[in-house]
């Protein structure tokens, strides 16, 4: 089933009547109304036509454009202080075994944040996996 759910550019999934009825075939008591669909026109008007009082589906919500999205989301992400306080260069460079790989790691890092540019949001997307990270280089 995950594999033919649709997820936009905001991270949102859409599902197709077919998806609703696989699901609901899988489990008949699964709450449909917490989804969103690609078109509601044919469903909303059968339940008119028929009285039928069964929950309302979706569609996806409006939104503002991606970049304003993305900077609303940003400035609400939380992140304990000392992630945003990290040198992820030294961060990564300490990870490293041997002179090759702190050569790599200097070559990317520097690549990546010259093509982006390291903002915030760069800066919380490398904060929020350090301690994931971090913790697998410990176990």
């Amino acid at each position: 089933m995950a594999e033919k759910i649709k997820i936009n550019e905001y991270g949102d999934c859409t599902f197709t009547e077919q998806d609703a009825i696989d699901l609901l075939y899988n489990n008949p008591e699964f709450d449909i109304s917490k989804l969103f669909f690609d078109d509601v026109e044919k469903y909303t008007s059968s339940l008119k036509e028929l009285g039928l009082d069964l929950p309302t589906i979706n569609t996806l919500p409006g939104r503002e454009t991606l970049s304003e999205f993305d900077n609303k989301n940003i400035n609400d992400w939380h992140m304990p202080e000392k992630y945003y306080q990290i040198n992820v260069l030294q961060w990564l460079l300490d990870k490293c075994q041997n002179d090759e790989e702190k050569m790599r790691v200097q070559t990317e890092y520097h690549s990546k944040s010259e093509q982006r540019g390291m903002g915030s949001w760069q800066r919380i997307e490398c904060g929020k996996f350090l301690p994931f990270l971090d913790r697998c280089t410990q176990d």
